[in-house]
This record gives C-alpha cells, sequence and structure tokens, in this order.
C-alpha cells in the first residue's frame, strides 16, 4: 500500500541563480520582509543563502541580491520571482505559512532566528562520530546549550528529567534529594575537589536481604566515626571442640557452621581461630566475641587466636561453667580460661615490642589480655 505524504497543486519552479559552492545556498525563510533595511541574498557566487518570503500568503524567491532593501521593497522590481502554490513537500525545500524550517538538499534541517536571520539550530546527517547532528540556540553546535553528536553523546546546560534515568557512568557537581511531591529537599550529595562525598542528610542502611536471609550490610574499608557509636549487636562465633558456628550478623540471624584447622604445636593439637574473613562465604567479616561453649564438662582444647591486623580487640568467654579447661597462647605462653571466665584481649603487631618479636615463631605472639573475671552461675 502506498501511502501519499504529499500532493502539489501546481507547478514548482526555481529561477535561475548564479554558479554556487560544492554545497550550495541554503535556503532562508522570512515571514513577511524584515523591519528596517535588510540584505536579502540570492544565493548567486559565494552567497551562503537564497531569501524566500511569504507575504499575504504566497512566497517568493529572491533572483537577484541587493544589499540595502526597505521593509517594504516591491514584488515587481526585478529582484522577486513568485513560486507556484503546492502543499506540505516539494522536493528541495520545505515550506510552511507558520513555521520557519528550511530542509535542503544537503539532508538538513535548519531553524532560523526571526529577526537577523542567524541560525537557531540545525537536524543534519553527519559522517564524523563527534560531529553534530542536531543542536538548538546557537549558529553551531560548538556554542548551543542543547546538542547531540552522531554517537549519541548529549550536552544540556540544564535539564528536568520527570521519569526514569538510567545510566552507566556519569559524574555531578550535586545531586539534590526532593520530597515525592517534588516541593521539600530531603537532602543532597555533593563532591568537592578534595576527593570527597559529603551527605546533607541521615543516611539509613536497612532492610532485609530475603534471598540471603539477613539484613543489608554496610562494607568500608575505614571508618572514623567523629562522635557518638553504639551498635546493638556484636559479630561472635561459638566454639565447640573443633568446630566453629559465625554468626556475622548477630546472634539473632542465621550462622554458618565451620571445621576450625588444627596443627600440632607444644605436643599438644592446637586450633586456629579466624577473627577476620574465617573463611571464602564471610570474607571481610570481623569476630567480636568468641564464646568457648565445650558440650562435655571434661575436656580439654587448646586454641590459637588469629587476630588479622594491629589493634583488633575481641572477647572471649568460656560458657561452660563447668568446664575449666580452655587454653590459648598469649605472649607470655599457654592462659587457662576457667568456666564461666570472661577476658578483652587486642593484638599489638611483633615488631612493635621492645624487645621485637618479630622473628619469632612460638604462637600467641603479640596477643595481650587484661581484666578476667571469673562469674560463676551453676548454683543459681
Amino acid at each position: 500500500m502506498v501511502k501519499v505524504l504529499a500532493e502539489v497543486t501546481g507547478s514548482i519552479s526555481f529561477s535561475q541563480r548564479g554558479d554556487k559552492g560544492q554545497k550550495g545556498a541554503l535556503m532562508r525563510e522570512h515571514d513577511g520582509f524584515e523591519s528596517g533595511s535588510y540584505k536579502y541574498l540570492s544565493g548567486s557566487g559565494e552567497e551562503e543563502y537564497v531569501d524566500v518570503v511569504c507575504v499575504k500568503g504566497k512566497w517568493y524567491q529572491c533572483t537577484k541580491t541587493y544589499d540595502n532593501a526597505t521593509s517594504s521593497p516591491s514584488l515587481t522590481d526585478g529582484h522577486w520571482t513568485e513560486m507556484s502554490n503546492y502543499k506540505s513537500i516539494a522536493t528541495h525545500l520545505l515550506l510552511a505559512e507558520n513555521a520557519t524550517i528550511n530542509m535542503l538538499g544537503s539532508n538538513q534541517i535548519n531553524l532560523f532566528n526571526p529577526s537577523g536571520g542567524a541560525m537557531f539550530g540545525s537536524f543534519r546527517v553527519v559522517s564524523d562520530d563527534n560531529d553534530y547532528a542536531l543542536w538548538l540556540g546557537a549558529p553551531n553546535g560548538a556554542d548551543a546549550p542543547f546538542s547531540v553528536t552522531k554517537d549519541g553523546s548529549l550536552y544540556a546546560s540544564n535539564g528536568i528529567f520527570a521519569g526514569e534515568l538510567k545510566s552507566v557512568t556519569g559524574s555531578f557537581h550535586r545531586l539534590t534529594a526532593v520530597s515525592s511531591d517534588g516541593k521539600k529537599s530531603a537532602g543532597s550529595i555533593y563532591f568537592d575537589g578534595s576527593g570527597r562525598i559529603t551527605f546533607d542528610a541521615d543516611i539509613y542502611n536497612q532492610g532485609y536481604n530475603s534471598a540471603a536471609k539477613r539484613g543489608w550490610r554496610f562494607y568500608a574499608s575505614n571508618v572514623w566515626c567523629r562522635s557518638a557509636f553504639g551498635h546493638r549487636q556484636s559479630t561472635l562465633a561459638v566454639i565447640n571442640g573443633g568446630s566453629m558456628r559465625v554468626y556475622p550478623d548477630g546472634y539473632d540471624s542465621g550462622y554458618t557452621v565451620m571445621a576450625l584447622e588444627h596443627t600440632t604445636y607444644d605436643n599438644k593439637t592446637v586450633y586456629k581461630i579466624p577473627l577476620y574473613s574465617p573463611n571464602e562465604d564471610l570474607s571481610g567479616c570481623p569476630i567480636d566475641i568468641v564464646v568457648f561453649s565445650p558440650l562435655r564438662a571434661i575436656a580439654t582444647y587448646y586454641y590459637e587466636f588469629v587476630p588479622g591486623g594491629t589493634g583488633k580487640r575481641w572477647m572471649a568467654i568460656n560458657a561452660n561453667d563447668r568446664n575449666n579447661d580452655i587454653y590459648f597462647c598469649d605472649v607470655g605462653g599457654w592462659h587457662q580460661l576457667h568456666g564461666g571466665q570472661t577476658i578483652n584481649l587486642v593484638y599489638i603487631h611483633p615488631e612493635l615490642l621492645n624487645p621485637s618479636q618479630k622473628d619469632k615463631t612460638y604462637f600467641g605472639r603479640g596477643i595481650f589480655w587484661s581484666g578476667e573475671k571469673d562469674l560463676d552461675w551453676i548454683n543459681r
């Protein structure tokens, strides 16, 4: 089926014009004659434009250039030729009484300011990815407040996106959050030259990860708290012999069971307790509380804490009030943790000690403890 886009009701004729450059002159429309003096061009020689004027619903083409026409030049002084009547589209030119758009034979649609005739914008076919295929607001794409290059790069000096904005990468100076009705500022994020990101609002990282069956986590390399700091729970590990249950999101959430590595040291089987990244699934997870909970009252176990970094602090508790045979290595040797006892520990890099213990290989080097207390509850 052939769809008719336009119907020509008369003939179209173009007056003979002088020689042009390779691209030819661009058609330039006028809705009536310009006020004051104006230089109308016929497109001859090196002239860039051919002026066409709409007067009382009829279109006239300038066929002879004159430098200083008045606001009401004569259409019969030999400078103008009437263009035949037609509808919507002609072969080389699109003309409409209420439009100021020129479509030329060089795959361009150009818009001109109604006063002065300067180009306002253009839509064109280009071959270079960095060339401007569309721009508005200036004679050329480089100076326009809005432009699009062939490769799809868009520049806008200002704008409002009322719908969804999808992006892969980008850069911002400042982002302002507003309420759902768009009227009240709810905070902002801004970026300065020092590499900092500043939030002017409370930050909530809450909710529940249904797939992982835990709350959402916040990961960070370093956190400097300049005011109050508090927490509801701590990460902890529960030790029973050579097995460890890790609660990475607190005791109220799920846990992971893992077997402890063991080795022979000082003629004893020693289990290693990792206090950071205990396995691949828990990469980055620190352990702040270690609860020894042997099922048997008479059982002896030996452990080595593997703390991670200097300054690591943790608490150890023997939660079986009947078992007095839990031992761990510290900087001074084996330490017995009786049933019901709690103890605070900290790790200091061995090279900071005097005399230095950097090159020593004994278990427990760099581990210090304080504040040991035995609390009995067996008879309560």
